[in-house]
Protein backbone atom coordinates (compact mmCIF):
# COMPACT_ATOMS: atom_id res chain seq x y z
CA UNK A 1 0.00 0.00 0.00
CA UNK A 2 2.80 2.43 0.78
CA UNK A 3 4.30 1.67 -2.57
CA UNK A 4 1.07 2.70 -4.16
CA UNK A 5 1.13 5.86 -2.50
CA UNK A 6 4.60 6.74 -3.52
CA UNK A 7 4.03 5.79 -7.46
CA UNK A 8 0.54 8.20 -7.10
CA UNK A 9 2.21 11.10 -5.88
CA UNK A 10 5.01 10.51 -8.34
CA UNK A 11 2.59 10.57 -11.09
CA UNK A 12 0.85 13.95 -9.53
CA UNK A 13 4.14 15.75 -9.75
CA UNK A 14 4.38 14.56 -12.85
CA UNK A 15 1.53 15.54 -14.19
CA UNK A 16 1.59 19.22 -12.45
CA UNK A 17 4.60 19.82 -13.92
CA UNK A 18 3.78 19.11 -17.72
CA UNK A 19 0.76 21.35 -16.60
CA UNK A 20 2.91 23.88 -15.67
CA UNK A 21 5.20 23.60 -18.26
CA UNK A 22 2.17 23.78 -20.85
CA UNK A 23 1.04 27.01 -19.09
CA UNK A 24 4.83 28.49 -19.66
CA UNK A 25 4.69 27.48 -23.24
CA UNK A 26 1.33 29.06 -23.77
CA UNK A 27 2.33 32.31 -22.07
CA UNK A 28 5.27 32.35 -24.36
CA UNK A 29 2.79 31.88 -27.42
CA UNK A 30 4.30 28.72 -28.01
CA UNK A 31 1.64 26.24 -29.61
CA UNK A 32 1.03 22.94 -28.47
CA UNK A 33 1.59 20.53 -31.26
CA UNK A 34 1.52 16.35 -31.27
CA UNK A 35 4.16 14.59 -33.25
CA UNK A 36 2.20 11.65 -32.75
CA UNK A 37 0.49 9.32 -35.74
CA UNK A 38 -3.03 8.82 -34.32
CA UNK A 39 -4.90 6.91 -36.56
CA UNK A 40 -5.14 6.66 -40.78
CA UNK A 41 -6.69 9.98 -41.15
CA UNK A 42 -3.02 11.45 -40.33
CA UNK A 43 -1.01 9.08 -42.07
CA UNK A 44 -2.97 9.92 -45.02
CA UNK A 45 -2.02 13.32 -44.59
CA UNK A 46 1.42 12.46 -43.83
CA UNK A 47 1.04 10.35 -47.42
CA UNK A 48 -0.49 13.62 -49.48
CA UNK A 49 1.98 15.99 -47.97
CA UNK A 50 4.83 13.40 -49.42
CA UNK A 51 3.50 12.95 -52.93
CA UNK A 52 2.87 16.50 -53.15
CA UNK A 53 5.73 19.16 -54.27
CA UNK A 54 6.50 19.79 -50.92
CA UNK A 55 7.57 16.33 -50.27
CA UNK A 56 10.33 15.93 -52.56
CA UNK A 57 13.02 17.07 -50.65
CA UNK A 58 11.99 14.78 -47.41
CA UNK A 59 11.81 12.12 -49.54
CA UNK A 60 15.03 12.65 -51.68
CA UNK A 61 17.08 12.60 -47.70
CA UNK A 62 15.11 9.63 -46.58
CA UNK A 63 16.46 8.19 -49.59
CA UNK A 64 19.65 9.56 -49.02
CA UNK A 65 19.61 7.77 -45.38
CA UNK A 66 18.28 4.58 -47.09
CA UNK A 67 21.30 4.27 -49.72
CA UNK A 68 23.94 5.00 -46.78
CA UNK A 69 22.48 2.36 -44.84
CA UNK A 70 22.04 -0.34 -47.55
CA UNK A 71 18.33 -0.58 -46.84
CA UNK A 72 17.17 -1.16 -50.30
CA UNK A 73 13.57 -1.94 -49.56
CA UNK A 74 13.12 1.14 -48.37
CA UNK A 75 15.08 3.19 -51.29
CA UNK A 76 13.02 0.60 -54.22
CA UNK A 77 9.61 1.89 -52.64
CA UNK A 78 10.76 5.93 -52.40
CA UNK A 79 11.69 5.38 -55.99
CA UNK A 80 8.44 3.92 -57.15
CA UNK A 81 5.81 5.28 -54.68
CA UNK A 82 7.13 9.02 -53.80
CA UNK A 83 8.49 11.60 -56.01
CA UNK A 84 12.07 11.83 -56.06
CA UNK A 85 15.09 14.02 -57.16
CA UNK A 86 18.05 11.74 -58.22
CA UNK A 87 21.35 13.20 -59.18
CA UNK A 88 24.61 11.59 -60.07
CA UNK A 89 26.01 11.83 -56.68
CA UNK A 90 23.74 10.10 -55.08
CA UNK A 91 23.84 7.29 -58.30
CA UNK A 92 27.82 7.11 -57.89
CA UNK A 93 27.33 7.03 -53.60
CA UNK A 94 25.35 4.06 -54.48
CA UNK A 95 26.76 2.12 -57.07
CA UNK A 96 30.49 2.99 -54.23
CA UNK A 97 28.51 1.11 -51.39
CA UNK A 98 26.32 -1.64 -53.23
Amino acid sequence: MRSDLSASVSNADKLSASAIEAKRRKKKGILETSNEIKDNRDLSEIKMLMMSKVGIPFCTNVLRVALNMKEEMIARTLCTDFPVQIDSRMIHRAIKTA
